[in-house]
């Protein structure tokens, strides 16, 4: 699957290599336009599980809600057992810091609740923390999409590769990072049914 060979390959020096390179291409994006910060809002969990939930609730499927769940928790796995090195973060400027902060749990704060002798910088689970492949947000984006929309391919496209841009311009993830969150979604949506109660049609 290509899923998994984007995660193998997540950790080679020539795709971190590539990744440098394309973060400092698309830094200056973020510090341009600082709408790009929208995408840690719009790809947060609970706003796109609520989009997830409504499909679900129009079309009278679960599918596609499991398969954003188990793709979530499939995320979060490699995500926190690769470990994969993170890149530097464009701050983002006020309001959006404070909507980015009230959406989303970093690893910082997930640490910060635990007992003082897990977040020591020798623990396991704190090295485990520091993981960013594959992007959650691009994951989430795509798939909540792909939920509303499942005939829409172009749409989906368009908003990952936007999603793409916009995690690597703001430095949360790499590039790789928001390659495996699309694939990831794509996976999902494979496996999930149409939304309407006929046969998908043959492409």
């Amino acid at each position: 699957m290509l899923f998994l060979a984007a995660a193998a390959l997540s950790q080679q020096p020539n795709v971190q290599q590539l990744d440098q390179a394309l973060g400092a291409l698309a830094r200056p994006w973020a510090e341009a336009l600082p709408a790009l910060n929208l995408v840690w809002i719009l790809g947060a969990f609970p706003v796109t599980l609520a989009l997830v939930l409504a499909a679900a609730g129009a079309t009278g499927r679960a599918r596609p809600l499991v398969v954003f769940l188990l793709g979530t928790g499939i995320e979060v796995i490699l995500k926190h057992t690769l470990a994969t090195p993170t890149p530097l973060v464009v701050p983002p400027p006020p309001p959006w810091a404070g909507w980015i902060h009230a959406l989303n749990l970093t690893p910082q704060a997930l640490l910060a609740l635990l007992p003082h002798r897990l977040t020591v910088s020798s623990s396991p689970l704190a090295h485990a923390l520091r993981g960013s492949f594959p992007s959650g947000h691009v994951f989430r984006l795509t798939c909540a999409v792909g939920a509303l929309a499942p005939r829409r391919r172009s749409l989906r496209w368009g908003v990952a590769l936007a999603a793409a841009l916009a995690v690597t311009a703001t430095g949360g993830h790499w590039a790789w990072d928001a390659l495996g969150g699309w694939l990831l979604a794509e996976l999902a949506q494979a496996v999930s049914p149409q939304s309407s109660g006929h046969p998908a049609r043959q492409r």
